[in-house]
């Protein structure tokens, strides 16, 4: 969840408001004696810069960057993707979108600049009602658990992999790309299989947006190794439960960058 600062500064007068909930609004009530629309205006744009620069810190440095504008949609593949994605934003909402395609096609770029047309919307005057966002490349999230468990830090693992679970978005960003272990299935189910038991109707969905290099037999027998075949295809099947499958089937853009 979002780590917010011990105090605000107060976007109207610019002084140093401690944070409790919502105090900000609060404060620009009482303090200021703004009108209930103002300070709720104040208050979102707060809370919109809060989310998104907690978000662009953890998809990391070039994040800052990317956007739905900013993604290369110059050859087929991109634009029905960036089309898909913006379809899957406006009208047609899935509580699971998996991105699938090759290394380098630009899905993490797609994914991100998504979410910060939700971040958008969530603060604005839309449908969408999300305030937590999580994004994690699953192979170094793993690495980060491990080494917590090997530090003996049990409950900073355990309140991550809550953060996960109670993000209203959460980017699950190269799945199977980890390495396949007992523990990384197990914890991967636990997190899929729980978000996917809060889901509800309408707007208010628990969102996990999945990005991959592999179609989905691949994709199950990376995250099921040798050892648990069975334990891989339960996770995909979850996955592409009632999901928004959008297929990036393009070259590498960095090599191409490059040639």
């Amino acid at each position: 969840m979002p780590k917010y600062p011990a105090h605000w500064r107060c976007p109207f007068r610019d002084c140093s408001v401690r944070f409790d909930g919502d105090n900000l609004y609060e404060h620009l009530i009482g303090v200021h004696k703004l009108e209930h629309d103002e300070a709720n205006d104040y208050d979102l744009a707060a809370r919109k810069s809060d989310a998104l620069t907690y978000f662009e810190r953890q998809a990391g440095m070039h994040a800052r960057a990317w956007t739905l504008e900013t993604f290369p949609a110059a050859d087929i593949p991109g634009r029905r993707a960036l089309n898909d994605m913006l379809g899957w934003i406006e009208d047609t909402v899935t509580a699971m979108l998996l991105i699938e395609g090759p290394v380098g096609s630009g899905k993490t770029g797609l994914v991100v600049g998504g979410v910060k047309q939700i971040i958008d919307y969530s603060f604005g005057d839309n449908d969408w009602d999300a305030s937590t966002f999580e994004f994690v490349n699953v192979r170094a999230f793993m690495r980060e658990q491990q080494a917590l468990l090997s530090q003996g830090a049990g409950a900073d693992v355990h309140q991550r992999v809550k953060d996960l679970i109670r993000a209203d978005v959460l980017v699950l960003d190269d799945l199977g790309a980890e390495r396949s272990s007992a523990y990384t299935l197990d914890t991967l189910s636990y997190v899929i299989e729980s978000r996917h038991a809060r889901e509800c109707g309408g707007f208010n969905l628990h969102i996990t947006i999945v990005t991959t290099n592999y179609k989905p037999s691949e994709l199950a027998q990376r995250l099921g190794g040798k050892d648990d075949p069975i334990g891989g295809q339960r996770v995909v099947s979850r996955l592409l439960e009632d999901a928004t499958v959008i297929k990036l089937d393009r070259a590498d853009l960095r090599v191409r960058k490059a040639a």
